[in-house]
């Protein structure tokens, strides 16, 4: 009669399944870049085929204490060590773990703005409308746009065009396949339930798709009641509120001053409002992460400003991604005017766009390398 060994196998012996929970690090030292190479020179490996098992089965201490390095090297970068000074390195550094705790707690909801989208391709959304105004001949557009005049231009080009055309335009620059999702995927990765977004493209829901999920259909922002966003937020569940409509229902989009003033307030804001209402019970009851977007006065940050003034320190942490000014002395102001807003920032340097997934890539080695 055959009988059945109760012996522990090699890869349990020798924590194999240990090693491959670090699968970015190993590829990163058998590529044997020229960082890589600096280590594998330390440990005699730079003619091992594969030196990222030769170094965990000879020395697994050292091992782990180049895993530690190497993230901590990538963490620094990504947080601008290079690029500011020690103060600004360290607040980043700063706000970094703090964002983390509050990921492990499962409280973050992702607020994702324009610039997300731009890494898919499409332009970011004052780029559409200066490209727009610019091809129906209203003049000095770029300048306004720098202004935040946003939602003149529009009321212009609408009144120029009327609203089929204006919607025409932006189903040929938003409605098209997305040339990647890499970041969107990574945000959904990292927060697990509620996603806000103010864009009005696919490539969340796409992302959402990719990676597994099933098809979530957005809540709309025009509810009079909360109870769809309280049943996502309190139970964790997955959910994705498009705060000013979808590409593909044109009709509801908000666009024109008109609609902002319908959703927001015209004279003055009114809290009692959906859209409102909807961002009062994510302000007070979430941390938000801001991602791609550019966080100046407008309809939405006055609603956060407003809830700040109000309820003072009364709130959860919140967190945003955000492009340093282009003249670091004015950190301190910019600073100051997200603190208003109950907005703690992690700056990555002025045009240096790739640092905005490294830093959600050091992000996850955080959370999940382990």
């Amino acid at each position: 009669m055959p009988t059945h060994s109760t012996s522990i196998s090699w890869c349990e012996e020798d924590r194999h399944a240990t090693y491959h929970q670090h699968k970015s690090f190993n590829n990163w030292l058998d590529e044997k870049g020229e960082d890589a190479e600096k280590v594998l020179e330390r440990y005699g490996l730079l003619n091992i085929a594969t030196p990222s098992k030769a170094l965990f089965a000879g020395d697994p201490t050292a091992y782990e204490l180049e895993i530690d390095r190497h993230f901590q090297e990538k963490r620094d970068f990504a947080l601008g060590a290079d690029s500011f000074d020690d103060l600004w390195f360290r607040k980043n550094k700063a706000h970094f773990n703090q964002l983390i705790e509050h990921l492990k707690g499962e409280s973050i909801v992702p607020f994702i703005g324009a610039g997300v989208s731009c890494t898919s391709g499409y332009p970011g959304w004052s780029q559409h409308l200066v490209n727009h105004a610019n091809a129906s001949g209203l003049s000095d557009a770029q300048r306004r746009i720098d202004e935040g005049l946003h939602e003149e231009i529009i009321d212009e080009l609408i009144q120029k065009h009327k609203m089929p055309l204006f919607v025409q335009g932006m189903k040929d620059d938003f409605l098209g396949e997305p040339a990647n999702l890499d970041l969107q995927r990574l945000i959904v990765n990292l927060c697990k339930h509620v996603i806000v977004t103010t864009n009005y493209d696919l490539c969340i829901e796409k992302a959402l798709a990719a990676s597994g999920g099933a098809y979530v259909t957005p809540i709309s922002s025009t509810e009079r009641d909360n109870q769809d966003l309280i049943f996502a937020c309190s139970n964790r569940k997955r959910a994705l509120l498009k705060l000013h409509g979808t590409i593909t229902s044109p009709a509801n989009c908000i666009l024109s001053k008109a609609h902002y003033d319908v959703a927001y307030g015209e004279a003055y804001l009114n809290m009692s409002l959906p859209i409102p209402k909807k961002l009062r019970r994510l302000y007070e009851h979430v941390s938000l992460l801001f991602v791609g977007c550019s966080l100046i006065a407008d309809r939405t940050m006055n609603v956060f400003r407003a809830l700040k003034e109000e309820l003072g320190e009364n709130v959860p942490q919140h967190f945003a991604i955000l492009e340093a000014p282009a003249d670091v002395s004015q950190l301190p102001n910019r600073n100051a005017f997200l603190s208003q807003h109950g907005i703690t920032p992690i700056w990555y340097p002025r045009g240096e766009h790739d640092r905005l997934p490294e830093i959600l890539n050091a992000i996850s080695d955080e959370l999940y390398r382990y």
